[in-house]
């Protein structure tokens, strides 16, 4: 059986500013006013797991409606 990395479903803030479209700023305003989950590795080192902001985007969904 092959083992999986513990880190292999890290992102680090230019990943994540990437794939969600947003500033390296929202995305710190975003960790700090609206929970968006996140490690504290080091002092200045943030990662992000991905199935977590999977699960955080998906409960800070809005509906449009017509």
């Amino acid at each position: 059986m092959e083992k999986k990395n513990i880190t292999s479903d890290l992102l680090d803030e230019k990943q994540v500013t990437n794939l969600l479209g947003i500033t390296p700023r929202a995305l710190r305003l975003w960790r700090r006013t609206r929970g968006l989950p996140h490690l504290r590795l080091t002092g200045k080192v943030i990662r992000y797991r991905a199935s977590d902001l999977d699960r955080w985007l998906s409960q800070h969904s809005v509906a449009i409606t017509g």
